[in-house]
């Protein structure tokens, strides 16, 4: 049970902070641990501050070159059996390391847990930060979650050492989501995150968190569906057992990033619409077994209702859609063709149009809504069936 816990803290030029955090770690009732302090490059008053510790402090000055590049230092300076990662403007429960080391002893399969987190504002080092908020963070299913969105800030996240140190450590071409790209990559090679109930950490939001930098944050969140995608075709098992909800999951994530991206006139919408087209597609042409003829009808009303639009009349495959849902409908010809057939047109007209549609912003809204429809019904099925 008093296995050493490596904290790992990046820091660049978050002298305001640090000692909060640094202190954070310090009241923990766990107390095996080292703390690592990586200065990425500061030329504010952060040395001084970590020098008035004297040796409760493991220090290492690099050169600016990223936050990825800082957690990758650190992870090689690490000696501990566990591993956790604390941004420098953030602070842990006054529990939480004893509640995750006591959650992985007391069930040695899991190599990730993670923890219920808050959001708050306050800047001083207050034991008890008044929150306003929080990510919200799933019990079960965590795999199919990630497929979604990321669940839950850096440092909710609790290791084994061994797993971060096997792996290829935060990708340090990215500048935002790095974490998410981390936790998705090692979830696919089978190191899923379990919720731990018991533990807590406060995720600060101010004006220099990168949070705060909405732009930026976006156009990370649209490269993470990219490679989330590339990742759930080069990995057709996952989530396992659960991949028909991992698609649905990551279908819906990347809906809201669209809407959102969309609301602030932020590019790149239409191009994650197109993604959420083909996931969904995926799911439904895989999974079209296990879903009842009247609920895939349903949805399937909703593509013929969408051909009404007239930027798609005169596209190749709408007549096919349309006497194929007419057939299956009737049931006068064979249902297993008609939904073979079916199934090909929309995937034909979705990822090659004979109109750029994805180009029409005034089609947004409309598009968007029959994404969301598709997604309820589902997730609506999915809820009251346990077969899938």
């Amino acid at each position: 049970m008093h296995n050493k816990v490596s904290i790992i803290i990046p820091t660049y030029n978050y002298g305001d902070f640090l000692s909060a955090s640094i202190d954070s770690v310090l009241k923990q009732t766990y107390q095996n641990m080292e703390i690592i302090v990586i200065d990425d490059g500061s030329t504010d008053n952060t040395r001084q501050i970590v020098d008035s510790y004297k040796d409760q402090i493991k220090y290492i000055y690099q050169e600016n070159s990223g936050l990825s590049t800082a957690r990758n230092t650190g992870i090689k300076h690490a000696t501990g059996e566990y591993m956790l990662f604390l941004d420098a403007d953030d602070l842990l429960g006054v529990n939480l390391i004893q509640s995750q080391v006591e959650y992985l002893t007391n069930n040695p399969e899991i190599n990730i847990s993670v923890c219920r987190n808050r959001l708050f504002h306050k800047t001083d080092a207050s034991d008890s930060p008044k929150s306003f908020g929080s990510w919200r963070l799933f019990k079960r299913n965590l795999d199919i979650h990630l497929c979604h969105l990321n669940i839950a800030p850096p440092h909710a996240f609790f290791f084994k050492s061994k797993i971060i140190k096997n792996s290829k450590g935060f990708d340090t071409t990215l500048t935002a989501c790095e974490d998410y790209d981390l936790w998705i990559r090692l979830s696919i090679e089978g190191h899923i995150p379990y919720y731990n109930p018991k533990g807590m950490v406060y995720y600060r939001r101010h004006p220099k968190s990168m949070s705060s930098n909405l732009k930026n944050q976006y156009h990370h969140d649209v490269i993470l569906h990219e490679r989330v995608m590339d990742l759930l075709k080069k990995n057709s098992k996952f989530p396992l057992g659960k991949r028909f909800e991992g698609l649905l999951a990551f279908s819906s994530g990347v809906v809201r990033t669209a809407f959102l991206l969309n609301k602030l006139n932020l590019p790149n919408d239409f191009k994650l619409m197109k993604l959420a087209y083909m996931s969904i597609n995926e799911a439904i042409k895989k999974f079209q077994k296990i879903i009842p003829d009247v609920l895939f009808l349903l949805f399937y009303f909703r593509i013929k209702s969408f051909l009404v639009h007239p930027d798609f009349k005169n596209v190749k495959y709408s007549k096919e859609i349309s006497h194929n849902l007419d057939e299956l409908i009737k049931g006068t010809c064979d249902s297993a063709l008609n939904r073979k057939c079916l199934i090909k047109s929309i995937i034909g007209l979705l990822t090659k149009p004979n109109i750029d549609v994805w180009e029409k912003r005034e089609l947004f809204i409309y598009i968007f809504h029959y994404l969301k429809n598709i997604c309820v019904s589902l997730i609506k099925y999915n809820k009251s069936n346990k077969t899938i």
